[in-house]
């Protein structure tokens, strides 16, 4: 069977998918700071996450050294450009038709080439095997669109996901995913 640990640095959040979602393998903590030994896991995911640490080569150390050789690292983030500043900041954020996001959930300075998370990451022993574009696949007036309507109550979080139809491959622009593999 699999075993699955989460962090969340929320002490709400790991109560609420406690006691409402059953989940027992999350704690309160940071990914700087696990206590796992070394090679302790065979897949790593950081979904939603790099964009937002204080310490991102920190992360990717203790990240890095509790995964196996051979384990797999499986990253999605936000690239530091204006089209993703655009994106993630002015209209998720800041934008009063459109914003969903509360005030500085994304900040500018924390987000990531696709060449800074490369390089950090094979700093500690991952070898990027692919990175790819996130990106809508409706054009970004239809985008608007939807955002607004999620904005008035007329559509769920759920159902706006499903419209914007969201695809990978493409331009690593805005937001982009990727792999990589732990280097024995």
């Amino acid at each position: 069977g699999w075993k699955a640990y989460g962090y969340e640095v929320s002490s709400q959040a790991v109560d609420f998918a406690k006691n409402k979602l059953g989940l027992n393998g999350i704690s309160c903590g940071r990914v700087e700071e696990s206590g796992f030994d070394k090679g302790s896991f065979d897949v790593i995911t950081l979904w939603d996450v790099l964009e937002h640490v204080n310490d991102l080569e920190a992360v990717i150390r203790e990240s890095a050294r509790v995964l196996g050789d051979g384990g797999l690292y499986l990253f999605d983030t936000i690239n530091r450009t204006e089209v993703a500043r655009q994106a993630n900041i002015f209209a998720a954020q800041q934008f009063p038709l459109t914003s969903f996001f509360p005030p500085d959930t994304h900040v500018w300075e924390k987000f990531i080439t696709p060449e800074e998370l490369s390089a950090l990451l094979a700093k500690h022993g991952l070898g990027v095997r692919e990175m790819t574009g996130l990106c809508a696949g409706l054009p970004d007036g239809q985008v608007a669109w939807l955002l607004l309507q999620r904005k008035l109550g007329l559509l769920t979080f759920a159902e706006l996901g499903r419209r914007l139809q969201f695809h990978t491959g493409g331009s690593l622009d805005s937001n982009y995913l990727g792999w990589a593999v732990k280097q024995g």
